[in-house]
C-alpha cells in the first residue's frame, strides 16, 4: 500500500523529517492527463481516501512511494489564493500578571508563480515562485520557510518538488523554489509555503500559505 499523508498545519515539520529530497519523476507525455487511464471522476475529499490508481503522473506513471498528495478540497482549504501578503504573524511573551505582550512579528508573502529564468538551460524549462518573509520587527530571533511545488494530474494534487527549506533570523526570500519540468505539456501548479517565526523564551507563531493556481506549458 502506498504511503499517504493528510497535510495540515503541522505538515511542514513532519515532512522535514520524512521527505528530505526533491521528488523527481520520469518524463511525462504531452497531455494534461492520460486518456488511457480511463479513471472516473474522483469522489474522495480526503487524501486518506484516494484510491491507489489515482497516485500517478499525468501520463499514468506511478508516483514514488510516500509522495505527498491532496484532494482539490484539501488544496483549497490549505491557504489563501491572494498574491499579496497573507498575514502578519505576532509573537507574544507571557507577563507576570498572566497576560501576554506582543514583542515582535513578521509577514508572509507567497507571491505568484512564473516560468523561472533560472531554469532556461533545462530542456523543458521550469516553474516556481519566491515566497518571502517581510516586515519583521521587534524581538524576532529566528525565521523559517518551507515550500513545495504542487502539480495536478487531472484528479489530485501531488508534490512535484520540495521541500525547499530556508532558515534565517529576520526578513528573507526563498529563491530556490523551482520545479524543473520533466517533459512537455500544460499543467496546473501551485506553491504551498509554511512559515514559522520565533522569539525570546521559545515563543513562536506559524502559518500556511499558498499561491493561486497557475497553468504553465512545459517544453
Amino acid at each position: 500500500m502506498r504511503q499517504r499523508r493528510r497535510l495540515g498545519i503541522s505538515w511542514a515539520i513532519v515532512s522535514t523529517l520524512i521527505l528530505t529530497s526533491t521528488v523527481a519523476g520520469p518524463a511525462y507525455a504531452d497531455s494534461t492527463r492520460s486518456d488511457d487511464l480511463d479513471l472516473p471522476p474522483l469522489t474522495a475529499t480526503s487524501s486518506q481516501d484516494i484510491p491507489e490508481e489515482y497516485f500517478v503522473y499525468p501520463d499514468g506513471t506511478p508516483l514514488p512511494p510516500g509522495t505527498p498528495t491532496m484532494t482539490n478540497e484539501e488544496m483549497e482549504a490549505f491557504g489563501t489564493t491572494e498574491t499579496g501578503p497573507l498575514t502578519k504573524l505576532e509573537i507574544s511573551e507571557p507577563q507576570r500578571a498572566g497576560t501576554a505582550a506582543v514583542v515582535g512579528g513578521c509577514g508572509l508573502s507567497v507571491g505568484s508563480m512564473w516560468i523561472r529564468s533560472s531554469s532556461s538551460s533545462e530542456p523543458y524549462g521550469g516553474v516556481g515562485s519566491k515566497p518571502a518573509i517581510t516586515g519583521c520587527w521587534g524581538q524576532v530571533t529566528q525565521t523559517y520557510l518551507q515550500s513545495f511545488v504542487w502539480m495536478h494530474n487531472g484528479w489530485i494534487w501531488f508534490s512535484a518538488a520540495g521541500p525547499f527549506d530556508s532558515f534565517g533570523t529576520w526578513n528573507m526570500v526563498q529563491k530556490s523554489v523551482v520545479y524543473v519540468c520533466k517533459g512537455t505539456g500544460e499543467y496546473p501548479f501551485r506553491v504551498n509555503t509554511y512559515m514559522r517565526i520565533s522569539g525570546p523564551q521559545g515563543v513562536y507563531d506559524q502559518i500556511n500559505g499558498s499561491t493561486a493556481e497557475y497553468k504553465f506549458k512545459c517544453g
